[in-house]
């Protein structure tokens, strides 16, 4: 089971909302913690429903920031205690049956109010002392100068203050793997100030019952924050079998040149005297290439955006980031960037839809209807002449023979 928080620091444009795909997509979380959506207020069924999250609550904006959501699918169980514009809290019981009290935090943006954020993270403490605790989110706080690199050294009062809080409530971070620092002020800027202000904890009584999560700061996905996932499951992915599909004709092949081309040259390569033979010939002469150049055109965009975002991964964690560093991982997210908008067009092609409207134009929900369509085609079982039910391929493939 997952867990992700990020502060994804505004999802009101596109391309903001293409790279918060990227990240779910890539993650696939059971449970999702947004923080600074900066979202319009009943966002929270679109964000959902695009997403495939069966459940969640939102904790609306201030003015024209900050935003949370909690988004968890069906097979997680979440009893929400309370929340605030700060944080949700709750118990969760996971696929596999462990049973503990979660929190998702928010420190405060204002340094005169982080004394608030403290007092309530050692109220939510108080909840269920003796029980496992698992907390996650942006604190806004580092524990020591260690964390935080160039700048100024912080105020030891406020560091102090942090370290307190953490005391008081048997608050510890578990090892994690990844970058270091989770925020950077400008990630494009040579020697720019980076700090870790984004934590996991989990408390004493944690490790009594459970073993230490497993913590991985990922990449930025276009925010100046790394993404943090969380894994209590030590269940290996089950591994899918693979098929082949059968021949589909695309519709943005129509409004591509090469396919014309490509189905009239097959058209006119066979020389075979019988004509139904030389139907038959050009039909999978013209399927194999058309598939064939589908491949190498279209079929490797998932490949090609794996590949820019490991790029745009490399020089984000680059150290010391360099002039060059910087011009390149510009060009780099462009790049990446023009990727995921051919994947939304892609999509949205194959779902046989003509607008873009729902959805935000998003590819996760183009995904799904093209995903359905999928699914409706195909037979689940057959009722054989003496009213049997079969349902295995190798017993439906023998009632098809002898019909």
């Amino acid at each position: 089971m997952k867990i992700l928080s990020w502060n994804a620091r505004g999802l009101g444009n596109p391309r903001a909302l293409r790279h918060f795909r990227l990240l779910v997509s890539q993650q696939s979380p059971h449970v999702l913690f947004l923080i600074e959506t900066r979202l319009n207020n009943n966002s929270l069924l679109r964000i959902r429903q695009s997403l495939n999250f069966s459940h969640g609550s939102e904790a609306p904006r201030i003015g024209l920031s900050g935003g949370l959501m909690l988004l968890w699918k069906d097979e997680i169980d979440v009893n929400l205690n309370t929340f605030g514009s700060y944080f949700f809290d709750c118990f969760m019981t996971t696929l596999i049956g462990q049973h503990f009290h979660f929190t998702t935090f928010y420190g405060s943006p204002v340094v005169q109010n982080r004394s608030d954020s403290w007092t309530l993270l050692r109220r939510l403490a108080d909840v269920a002392p003796l029980q496992p605790w698992l907390i996650i989110g942006y604190f806004n706080e580092i524990l020591s100068n260690r964390n935080k690199s160039r700048g100024t050294l912080c105020s030891k009062s406020q560091m102090n203050a942090f370290r307190s809080a953490l005391d008081h409530c048997h608050l510890t971070d578990p090892p994690f793997q990844g970058d270091f620092y989770t925020w950077a002020k400008s990630r494009i800027a040579v020697n720019t100030l980076k700090q870790r202000l984004d934590w996991c904890f989990v408390n004493d009584a944690w490790t009594s019952y459970y073993s230490q999560p497993k913590v991985c700061h990922l990449e930025y996905f276009h925010s100046d924050h790394q993404a943090i996932s969380v894994d209590l499951s030590n269940d290996s992915a089950s591994q899918q079998h693979k098929r082949h599909n059968r021949f589909r004709f695309e519709k943005l092949w129509l409004s591509d040149p090469d396919s014309k081309t490509i189905i009239s040259n097959c058209w006119q390569s066979d020389n075979s005297i019988d004509p139904v033979q030389s139907v038959l010939n050009n039909l999978d002469s013209c399927a194999q290439s058309l598939q064939s150049w589908h491949i190498k055109k279209y079929g490797r965009l998932k490949h090609n955006v794996a590949a820019a975002q490991k790029k745009v991964d490399t020089l984000n964690n680059s150290n010391p980031l360099t002039t060059e560093t910087a011009v390149a991982l510009k060009h780099n997210e462009t790049i990446l960037d023009d990727l995921l908008e051919q994947e939304d067009i892609y999509w949205q092609q194959r779902s046989r839809l003509d607008w873009m409207q729902l959805g935000d134009k998003n590819t996760k929900y183009f995904h799904s209807k093209a995903s359905a369509r999928k699914s409706n085609n195909k037979i689940a079982s057959l009722i054989t002449d003496h009213g049997t039910k079969v349902t295995s391929k190798s017993d439906m493939s023998m009632v098809i023979e002898f019909l």
